[in-house]
C-alpha cells in the first residue's frame, strides 16, 4: 500500500501535477547561481579533492545507477527517465522525472549484467526524493544533452505499452524532430566519425543523445540515418507485433556490435527506453536523402504472417 501511494506521487510529479519538480528548478544565472541561492556551480568546474566542496548551498550530491550513460562525462548535463510499474495496473511506464541535471562524476558500475553507470548528480533535496523513489520502485536511464541547452519540457507525458502499440506518439515525435532538430541541423557526419572529445558538445539544441541496445548494426556508421523496428511478444501487446517505432534517426555513435547512441527529441527518450525494455529494437539503415515515412497505421501481427498481405505492398524507387 505504501508503494502504491509512493508511485502515485512519482507519476504525479513526472506529469507535472505536483509543481515544477520535473522541470529543472536549477536555472543558473550568469556565474552559475540560481534565484533561490547558490545551487549549481559554474558549468565545467573540475571535481578535485573532496566532492563536498563542489556541492553548492541547497544542493545535494547523490549517486544513482543508470542505464544509457555510455558517453556521459564529468560536468555533462542529462535528463533522467524512470521506468517503473504504474499504480493499480502494474503496467510498465516511463516518465522523464528530472531534466538538465549536472553530473559531477560518472563511473561504470561493477558487478552488473547489463551496461550500467554510477552517476553522482547535483540535485535539490526535493529532487533527491524523486530519484530515491524511482530507484527503489524501478530503474533510471540517462539521456545526454548539450550543456548550453537550458530548455526543457513544460509537460511530460507518461509512456505505456499501449502508447507503443498504438504508434500515434511515434508519428507525432517524428514531426517534432523534423521541426526542431532537422531545422537546426544534425551533427556533421565527418565530425562524428573523427570525434575525440565529449559527445555532448555535438548535440544540437532540443536534442538528446540516447544509448540503447540495438540489433542490425553491422553496416551502420556514425552519421547514418536509421529507422527502428520494434518487435514484441506477450500478453502486454496482446500477442506478437512488429512496428516501425522511429524513423530517420541520426546515429551519433556505434558503441559495439549491439549498442548505439541516437539523436532523439526529449519525449522520444522515454518512448524508446520503454520499447527497448519491452521488446527488441533493430536498426534499419536508410539513404540519408530519403525523406519518405512509413504509411502503415497498424503493426504487423501473426495474422499478417499467415495472410502475407503486406508482402510487396510497397514499391522501391530506382537506384539511389
Amino acid at each position: 500500500m505504501v508503494r502504491s501511494n509512493a508511485l502515485v506521487v512519482l507519476v504525479s510529479v513526472g506529469l507535472g501535477l505536483l509543481g515544477p519538480a520535473c522541470k529543472s528548478q536549477r536555472k543558473p544565472k550568469e556565474g552559475g547561481s540560481s534565484d533561490a541561492g547558490v545551487v549549481l556551480g559554474p558549468v565545467g568546474a573540475k571535481v578535485s579533492g573532496r566532492l563536498s566542496q563542489e556541492v553548492r548551498k541547497r544542493g545535494r550530491a547523490m549517486v544513482v545507477r543508470v542505464g544509457g550513460a555510455d558517453h556521459v562525462q564529468n560536468n555533462d548535463h542529462v535528463d533522467l527517465v524512470a521506468l517503473f510499474p504504474a499504480p493499480k495496473t502494474g503496467e510498465p511506464v516511463t516518465v522523464t522525472v528530472l531534466q538538465n541535471v549536472i553530473v559531477l562524476s560518472a563511473e561504470p558500475a561493477a558487478w552488473v549484467d547489463a551496461p550500467a553507470w554510477d552517476l553522482t548528480v547535483l540535485v535539490l533535496p526535493e529532487e533527491a526524493e524523486i530519484l530515491g523513489l524511482a530507484r527503489k520502485v524501478g530503474r533510471l536511464h540517462a539521456s545526454l544533452r548539450n550543456p548550453g541547452d537550458v530548455g526543457g519540457l513544460d509537460e511530460v507525458a507518461r509512456t505505456s505499452v499501449d502508447t507503443l502499440v498504438a504508434g500515434d506518439r511515434a508519428k507525432a515525435l517524428l514531426k517534432m524532430r523534423a521541426a526542431v532538430i532537422d531545422k537546426v541541423g544534425s551533427p556533421d557526419p565527418h565530425k562524428l566519425v573523427r570525434r575525440s572529445g565529449p559527445l555532448s558538445g555535438l548535440i544540437p539544441k532540443h536534442g538528446r543523445a540516447l544509448s540503447l541496445p540495438l540489433a542490425g548494426l553491422g553496416p551502420v556508421r556514425p552519421g547514418d540515418r536509421v529507422d527502428l523496428l520494434w518487435v514484441a511478444t506477450g500478453p502486454r501487446v496482446r500477442g506478437s507485433i512488429g512496428r516501425i517505432m522511429s524513423e530517420r534517426l541520426v546515429v551519433l555513435s556505434v558503441d559495439g556490435p549491439d549498442r548505439a547512441t541516437l539523436l532523439v527529441v526529449p519525449m522520444e527518450a522515454a518512448l524508446l527506453v520503454l520499447a527497448a525494455d519491452q521488446g527488441d529494437l533493430t536498426a534499419l539503415l536508410r539513404n540519408p536523402e530519403d525523406l519518405a515515412t512509413t504509411s502503415f497505421d497498424m503493426p504487423a501481427t501473426l495474422e499478417t504472417l499467415l495472410t502475407g498481405k503486406r508482402a510487396g505492398a510497397g514499391q522501391l524507387d530506382g537506384p539511389p
